[in-house]
């Protein structure tokens, strides 16, 4: 709340250029009314949890259905104490990250877009992919070594079709859309000045 406070600097030229979308979102949110932008908080905070999340991505450790063959040689797994902080991101990467997009954004009064895409790139390049399914029980156990004594089983090769990530299908998606609204609002919804008659204006980043 005190950041807010003493750093919500609006740049002259955000209000002066209704070209940019910047313009109505300022326009329409915290110029409505002084504390609209208190009120944008947990929104902040929220979205900040959620990139955390992201980059947390999900459990690295082993699955839990696939266990050592039973043998009296074979020593009992010790129990990791790193399976928590393999949840997380790196510690150094998150600092840095956190710390030169805020030096290039809080030291830029005026706000666009396009002063987002760096760190978007370097943040979305760092989420971890998506754990592929781990194989069933009856697998592990048939590629587990046998006694010598014993002729190891044949077992007949299996083709599975490669899991597909819902999540990046309406990843791609939500990107499209964004490029397809944003390219007609550029080619089909110009206007014009008054003091600049007969120039067509166009909405950009």
């Amino acid at each position: 709340m005190v950041i807010i406070h003493y750093n919500t600097i609006i740049h002259p030229f955000t209000l002066a250029d209704n070209r940019h979308y910047v313009f109505y979102v300022f326009r329409y949110t915290i110029l409505r009314h002084p504390l609209i932008k208190y009120l944008l908080a947990p929104i902040y905070l929220f979205s900040f949890y959620l990139s955390y999340q992201a980059l947390a991505g999900n459990s690295v450790s082993a699955p839990a259905n696939r266990q050592p063959p039973k043998n009296k040689t074979t020593p009992s797994p010790k129990p990791s104490h790193k399976k928590k902080d393999a949840e997380r991101p790196p510690t150094s990467f998150f600092l840095i990250f956190a710390l030169t997009t805020a030096l290039s954004l809080i030291t830029a009064p005026l706000v666009e877009p396009r002063y987002f895409i760096l760190p978007w790139v370097f943040w979305r390049l760092h989420i971890p992919a998506s754990p592929s399914p781990s194989p069933s029980t009856s697998t592990s156990t048939s590629t587990s070594p046998s006694p010598p004594s014993q002729p190891k089983p044949k077992t007949k090769p299996t083709h599975q079709n490669p899991p597909k990530n819902t999540l990046l299908w309406l990843e791609t998606i939500w990107f499209l859309a964004i490029n397809g609204v944003t390219g007609y609002i550029f080619l089909y919804r110009g206007f014009e000045w008054k003091q600049e008659g007969g120039v067509v204006q166009r909405f950009m980043w």
